[in-house]
C-alpha cells in the first residue's frame, strides 16, 4: 500500500489518501476549497523533486502570509517499507530522514505531467508570427484532435517555425491550412481547441507507466468534448499503463465513471477530508453541484443498483394505477449502505429547502435487523421517519428466494423470456459454491452467477437479463396491491 498524509497544508488540516494500485482514470471530486488541487501537487512531488516549490508558492517579503512552517507531508509504502516526512524549511522543503526523497522512485512512477488549471493552457503568446519554415504537425496529435471536436480540420494542422536569432529559443506556432496559401494560426482557435491542444501535446509524448496530473479537465470544453476526452484518457491510460488523476467539477465526467475510479473528497468538520470511494456518480456530483441539477418533485436516494432496478419498475406500477402520481417527476440515486443512504437523503433534504421531495427508500433488512442492533440506526430513525422508508424487500435475497423456492409462474416466464431453466443455474458447480457466511452476500453471490449464465446462455448483456429478471419477479410476484402499499404512502408526501 502507497499512502499521502498531508497535514496543515493550504485548506487542508489532515487528509491520508491512498494511491490506487491500478493503472486507469481516476476522478478527484470534491467541493470548492476541499483540496483536490493540493493533493495534485503532492502526487506531483513523487517524480518531480521541484513540485512542492512550484505548486507551494510562498511569500519572500511578507512571512505572515501563505507559508508552510507548520505543513507537512509524509510519503509511505509498504514494500518495500519507506516513510519519508517532508516539512517546509526557509526556502525550501526538506525531507526526513535527510537526503532520502529519492527513494519516492520506489512509489512506482517513470515520471509526472502536470497540467494545471491556468493561463498556460489557454495562453495566446505575444510574439509576432513570422514568415517561417511549416513542418508537419505530430499525426497523433492531428487524429486526437480530429476526434475530441468531431471534424476534420485538424488533418491540415502543421507547424510554423520562427527563428529568433542566434542564442534565442526558436518559437512554434500550431497553424491549419485555410486554402492554397493561406493559414491561420493557434491565435485564431477557440479557447476550448487551445486547451485540448496544449493537453493533448503533452499527453501524446508521456512514457509507460507515467502519472498524468490533470486540474479541471473540463475547462472551456463542451460536455461533449468532455465525454469524449475521458475516453480519449481512458484508452491511453490502456495502452500505455499510465495513471491518471483528474479534478474535476465536471457532471458529464462523473456520469461516464464507474464508481470505483471516482474519488470523493468530504470534510468532516474543521478542515479534515477523507477519501470516499468507491463512490456512485450520483453522491459525487451531489457534492459538486446537486443543488443545481435537481429539478425533480421527487428525489429517492436507494442503497445500490438493484434497489434502484426495482424501486424504479415499483414506481411505474404505482403511477400506473393510481393517477394521483402519474405526473411525478423523479430521481432515484444508489448510495451505498443504508447509514451512508439516509444521511445523505437527510442532507440533501436540508439542502434543498423544500424544491424536491426528498426520502431514503432502504432494503427491507434494515428494519428487521439494523434497526434492532445499530443505535446510529436508531437515533436517524427516530428523528427522521417521515424521510425513511422500507422498500418492502432486500432485492438479491428476494429474488433467490423466488428462484429456489421454484415459483411456478416466475420460473415459467422465465423460460419463455431466455429458453433457460433456472434450475440449470442453481444445480451448478459454480453457484453452488457460493458460500458466504452472511446472507446478503450470499444472495449477491448467487445472484451474480444467475446473470452471468443467463447471459451467456443468451446472447444478450448482463444489464438487459438484470432488468428482465427484475420485471418479470415484479409481474409474477408481487401483486398491485402490494406494490402500492408499499410505493403510495411515499408518493403521497410529495407536494
Amino acid at each position: 500500500m502507497k499512502t499521502i498524509t498531508i497535514e496543515k497544508t493550504k485548506s487542508i488540516q489532515h487528509l491520508k489518501f491512498t494511491i490506487p494500485q491500478s493503472h486507469g482514470v481516476y476522478l478527484l471530486v470534491g467541493a470548492n476549497g476541499s483540496g483536490k488541487t493540493t493533493l495534485l501537487v503532492c502526487l506531483e512531488r513523487i517524480c518531480n523533486p521541484n513540485g512542492f516549490a512550484r505548486g507551494f508558492s510562498a511569500s519572500k517579503s511578507f512571512e505572515a502570509v501563505d507559508q508552510y512552517k507548520n505543513s507537512s507531508i509524509k510519503y509511505e509504502m509498504d514494500d518495500p517499507p519507506i516513510c519519508l516526512l517532508f516539512r517546509k524549511k526557509t526556502a525550501r522543503w526538506a525531507v526526513s530522514p535527510k537526503g532520502k526523497s529519492g527513494l519516492l522512485c520506489y512509489f512506482g512512477f517513470s515520471s509526472s505531467v502536470f497540467i494545471k488549471a491556468d493561463s498556460n493552457r489557454i495562453n495566446i503568446t505575444e510574439d509576432e508570427i513570422r514568415t517561417g519554415t511549416f513542418e508537419p504537425a505530430d499525426a497523433q496529435i492531428k487524429q486526437v484532435l480530429n476526434e475530441l471536436f468531431e471534424t476534420n480540420k485538424f488533418t491540415n494542422l502543421k507547424r510554423l517555425k520562427n527563428s529568433n536569432g542566434r542564442g534565442r529559443t526558436t518559437r512554434y506556432f500550431y497553424v491549419i491550412r485555410e486554402g492554397a496559401d493561406q493559414y491561420y494560426s493557434e491565435k485564431r482557435f477557440s479557447t476550448g481547441e487551445l486547451a485540448l491542444l496544449r493537453l493533448v501535446e503533452k499527453i501524446s509524448n508521456v512514457e509507460s507507466n507515467a502519472l498524468v496530473l490533470i486540474d479541471e479537465a473540463e475547462m472551456a470544453l463542451h460536455p461533449r468534448v468532455q465525454k469524449r476526452l475521458l475516453d480519449y484518457l481512458k484508452r491511453i491510460a490502456t495502452e500505455k499503463h499510465i495513471t491518471v488523476f483528474i479534478s474535476t467539477h465536471s457532471i458529464t465526467m462523473i456520469k461516464a465513471t464507474p464508481k470505483s475510479n471516482i474519488l470523493l473528497l468530504e470534510s468532516e468538520g474543521r478542515g479534515r477530508y477523507h477519501i470516499t470511494t468507491p463512490c456512485y456518480p450520483a453522491k459525487a456530483i451531489g457534492s459538486v453541484d446537486y443543488m443545481d441539477n435537481v429539478i425533480y418533485d421527487a428525489v429517492f436516494f436507494v442503497e445500490d443498483d438493484m434497489a434502484r432496478l426495482l424501486f424504479k419498475k415499483m414506481l411505474k406500477v404505482c403511477c400506473e394505477v393510481d393517477r394521483r402520481f402519474s405526473t411525478i417527476t423523479n430521481c432515484i440515486i444508489p448510495v451505498g449502505g443504508y447509514e451512508q443512504t439516509s444521511l445523505l437523503a437527510i442532507n440533501t433534504n436540508t439542502q434543498l429547502l423544500g424544491k424536491s421531495y426528498v426520502c431514503a427508500v432502504l432494503d427491507a433488512d434494515v428494519f428487521s435487523e439494523a434497526l434492532q442492533t445499530n443505535k446510529k440506526m436508531q437515533k436517524i430513525y427516530e428523528m427522521h421517519q417521515s424521510i425513511i422508508f422500507n422498500l418492502g424487500c432486500t432485492p438479491e435475497i428476494w429474488m433467490i428466494e423466488k428462484l429456489e423456492n421454484g415459483d411456478v409462474q416466475v420460473l415459467t416466464a422465465l423460460r419463455e423470456r431466455f429458453h433457460y431453466e433456472v434450475t440449470t443455474v442453481i444445480h451448478s458447480y459454480e453457484y453452488l459454491s457460493c458460500n458466504s457466511s452472511k446472507p446478503r452476500k450470499l444472495a449477491k453471490q448467487k445472484m451474480d452467477v444467475v446473470i452471468k449464465q443467463f447471459s451467456e446462455a443468451c446472447g444478450d448483456s448482463r444489464e438487459i437479463v438484470l432488468d428482465a429478471f427484475a420485471q418479470i419477479l415484479i409481474d409474477k410476484a408481487y401483486s398491485i396491491g402490494q406494490i402500492r402499499a408499499i410505493v403510495a404512502p411515499i408518493l403521497a408526501n410529495v407536494t
